[in-house]
């Protein structure tokens, strides 16, 4: 996992980033960050809840 964080944490990366944000409207970019957030949240509740699904 480190590996992957230190691969997208160059500057090429933070300026395509910078780049894709940019061109986003507000609303648009609002929305990705819930849905991304959402994403995060259900990854890790999946990841750590003790209850594995069946």
């Amino acid at each position: 996992m480190k590996k992957i964080a230190d691969k997208y944490h160059t500057p090429l990366a933070l300026a395509a980033l910078l780049v894709i944000h940019n061109r986003l409207s507000l609303a648009q970019a609002r929305l990705t960050m819930i849905l991304v957030g959402q994403t995060v949240t259900y990854l890790i509740i999946y990841v750590f809840s003790p209850v594995q699904p069946n």
